[in-house]
């Protein structure tokens, strides 16, 4: 995977649907965000090969990880605004508030058909993201 210097003045990346060899993708995504840290709007959603990503841009306002098998992620986005996380059936309830805590900025966080989104995780996420002004919990069973 080869990333080239004019990504450092790109402002979106759209990995969606990246299924590549899982070494080669971590390798990736590292590189990625040496090459481009000016990026705002990250999308990697549907890539399978996402585990435990740290994922570490100080300029992003938008991430997608929908529908990616990811448990323990770090994210560590401070100007963060948009965060999606729908279909990670692997994210725990404590996964879903590490996600909420570092990024106290959320206006719109989607968190769709997670099975371990509950009631107290929307009691704390009331709590670590007092901004949030478009939820979307569909299929959560709260």
């Amino acid at each position: 995977l080869s990333l080239s210097l004019s990504l450092s003045l790109s402002l979106s990346l759209s990995l969606s649907l990246c299924h590549t060899h899982l070494q080669l993708f971590k390798i990736g995504v590292n590189k990625l965000q040496e090459a481009c840290v000016n990026l705002k709007v990250l999308d990697l959603s549907k890539c399978k090969r996402l585990h435990s990503p740290t994922i570490h841009l100080p300029k992003l306002k938008k991430l997608d990880l929908s529908d990616t098998p990811i448990t323990a992620p770090s994210i560590i986005c401070p100007h963060l605004t948009h965060l999606a996380i729908s279909h990670c059936h692997l994210l725990s309830h404590a996964d879903i508030l590490s996600c909420l805590a570092t990024s106290p900025f959320l206006h719109g966080i989607k968190m769709c058909s997670l099975p371990s989104c509950t009631d107290s995780t929307i009691k704390a996420l009331i709590r670590l993201c007092p901004n949030t002004r478009l939820l979307s919990l569909s299929g959560t069973g709260t």
